[in-house]
C-alpha cells in the first residue's frame, strides 16, 4: 500500500473532484463509494475500481485488513486523516472509500446483454439526486432488471445519487438515454413487448380503497395491472410529473389512491409503492 500526503497528487485531485463536483465525476465516469460494506460490494461486483483509499488511523487499518484479499489487483492508497476527511461524506467514517465505475449502457446494448429482461424502471426529468439514488436502490431491492435514465434526470455520477443508491449502482444495469427523446425510448420498449405504466394523478387507481374516507369515488380495476410478462414503470419530474409526450406514449396511466389530505406523494415514495406492488403481484 502506498501513501499520498499531498492534496496536489493527481489521484487525490481526481478523488476530491469526484466527491465534490458532479461535472467532474461524469467527465471521469467515476463515483465515490464510501463505507466498508459498499466498497466490498463494489470490489465483488466486477465493476472497475480505480483505487481504494484508507485513512491513516485505526478504522482505516481495520478496513485494509478486511479488504486487502478482495482487491489484490487494485491500487491501495493510505491518506492522512486530514486529506481523507476533506473527501469523506459520512458523519462517522469507516476509514475506507473507493473510486469505481458502474457499468452504464445504451438501451440497445442493454437488450443485447439482457434479452430476457422483464421489468424496467423509466425515469424522466427526476431532478433530485437523492430521489434518483433511492429509486435505483428500490428497483434493485425488488429485482427489476434495469433503470432507464432519460431527459434531465439527475446524473448517476452525482455523489448524492450514488450515496442514496448505496451499493445498488453495482447490482442493477443503468441505461443512460439522456440525449434521446423519451418518446423514442418508450417506442423501443413497446416494440420489445413492454407494457408501459405511467404514474399520473389522472390515472386509474392501482388498487381499490378499503374505505372511502374522503367520499371520493374510486375506480374498480382488475388484478391484471402490472402482471404482464414485460412491464416498465414510468416516473416523472417531482413538480410536473411525466411530460405530455411521455404520457401519450404510455399504455396505461395509474395512480395510488390516497384518502388523506396530502395532494401527492414524493416521487421516490410513489415509486417505491409501485415497484413493490409490481413485485408482489408477480410473486403471488
Amino acid at each position: 500500500m502506498r501513501t499520498i500526503t499531498s492534496s496536489q497528487n493527481p489521484l487525490y485531485k481526481t478523488l476530491y473532484a469526484t466527491a465534490t463536483s458532479p461535472r467532474s465525476a461524469k467527465k471521469n465516469q467515476l463515483v465515490l463509494v464510501e463505507g466498508l460494506r459498499h466498497v466490498e460490494e463494489a470490489l465483488c461486483s466486477g465493476v472497475h475500481v480505480q483505487a481504494v483509499f484508507f485513512s491513516d488511523d485505526e478504522a482505516g487499518r481495520g478496513a485494509y485488513d478486511t479488504l486487502k484479499s478482495l482487491s489484490i489487483d487494485v491500487d491501495h492508497v493510505q491518506l492522512p486523516l486530514s486529506l481523507f476527511s476533506k473527501v469523506s461524506q459520512m458523519k462517522t467514517s469507516q476509514g475506507v472509500m473507493a473510486l469505481a465505475r458502474p457499468m452504464t449502457l445504451t438501451l440497445d446494448d442493454f437488450f443485447l446483454n439482457h434479452p430476457d429482461a422483464e421489468r424496467l424502471l423509466f425515469l424522466e426529468d427526476v431532478q433530485d439526486p437523492g430521489n434518483v439514488g433511492t429509486l435505483i436502490r428500490t428497483a434493485d431491492a425488488f429485482s427489476f432488471d434495469g433503470v432507464v435514465v432519460a431527459g434531465s434526470t439527475a446524473s448517476i455520477w452525482n455523489p448524492k445519487t450514488s450515496a442514496a443508491a448505496m451499493g445498488s449502482l453495482f447490482h442493477i444495469s443503468i441505461v443512460q438515454e439522456e440525449k434521446t427523446e423519451a418518446v423514442k425510448v418508450l417506442e423501443t420498449l413497446k416494440a420489445k413487448g413492454f407494457m408501459c405504466y405511467a404514474a399520473a394523478l389522472e390515472g386509474i387507481n392501482l388498487i381499490d380503497s378499503p374505505e372511502d374516507k374522503s367520499r371520493l369515488s374510486f375506480d374498480r380495476v382488475t388484478d391484471e395491472i402490472l402482471t404482464e410478462p414485460c412491464i416498465a414503470i414510468m416516473l416523472g419530474n417531482e413538480g410536473n410529473g411525466l411530460s405530455n409526450n411521455a404520457l401519450q406514449h404510455a399504455d396505461s396511466l395509474v395512480r395510488i389512491p390516497m384518502t388523506g389530505r396530502a395532494e401527492s406523494l414524493n416521487v421516490a415514495s410513489a415509486g417505491t409503492i409501485l415497484l413493490w406492488e409490481a413485485y408482489r403481484r408477480r410473486c403471488r
